[in-house]
């Protein structure tokens, strides 16, 4: 079900909706971009496509008129989406004359269809500074799961903390660790990319010793390859491959 899908990790409304009526035979809407792009143009709607709203609105227009036998909601969705993808386009004017739905397309009869679909300005990113630390003890490094919820939720870290720390405040920070900095080997600067989000990560690599916090996991080669971390700690992890290597 369409329900039971989008309870998947990772899996949102096009994935779940896609997935449930090309598989399953459910009567959902797939909408994805091209689909957005044609309807705000059948109906000549000025509605920003940002929204969220607009969107869940969208979807329940064409839940409306959609068929009711598989075959034929299967062959919907693929048609609607590949009107988007090949004639009602992006990046350029729309193939009107090509168009099956000219005679009743709002937007191509009102010459508005090459203004649409307005999409509003995209929000700046926020900055995150954060400091990341690898820490070697014993020919092993230390790794802590992520929270459960939220960015990279259930994966694997680096320790890490707020702000680009200096060496002395970094030295700080893992001392609350409940560990003592012996010996200071490198300093990394690395930046991540997400859709709403930029990482500016500063890292340092230092022998330590102690135990420190219970979700600590110190981990070899082979359990540091065993375990996901996201490649936003591509570069540490790559460093971290390679320092565990020489032990």
């Amino acid at each position: 079900t369409y329900q039971g899908l989008l309870a998947l990790p990772g899996v949102g409304d096009y994935t779940a909706s896609a997935i449930a009526s090309a598989a399953f035979g459910r009567r959902e809407a797939a909408v994805d971009g091209n689909v957005l792009r044609v309807v705000m143009r059948l109906t000549d709607c000025r509605d920003d496509i940002a929204d969220p709203k607009v969107k869940k609105a969208v979807r329940a227009q064409i839940q409306a008129v959609m068929p009711e036998a598989e075959a034929d909601i299967r062959v919907f969705n693929q048609a609607t989406m590949e009107l988007g993808a090949t004639v009602c386009a992006p990046n350029g004017p729309p193939r009107c004359l090509e168009c099956p739905a000219m005679a009743f397309c709002q937007g191509r009869l009102r010459g508005t269809a090459e203004d649409l679909p307005v999409k509003g300005a995209k929000k700046p990113r926020r900055v995150e500074e954060k400091t990341v630390f690898l820490l070697v003890r014993d020919g092993k490094i230390a790794l802590r799961k992520r929270p459960g919820t939220g960015l990279l939720a259930g994966l694997w870290e680096f320790p890490n903390v707020e702000g680009a720390l200096d060496e002395a405040a970094a030295g700080a920070a893992v001392s609350v660790w409940g560990l003592e900095p012996r010996q200071w080997e490198s300093r990394l600067t690395a930046k991540h990319i997400f859709t709403h989000v930029e990482w500016h990560m500063t890292g340092y690599t230092l022998e330590v010793a102690g135990d420190g916090p219970a979700d600590f996991v110190w981990a070899d080669a082979g359990a540091l390859s065993d375990r996901a971390v996201p490649s936003a700690f591509g570069r540490y992890y790559t460093e971290a491959a390679a320092r565990l290597k020489e032990e």
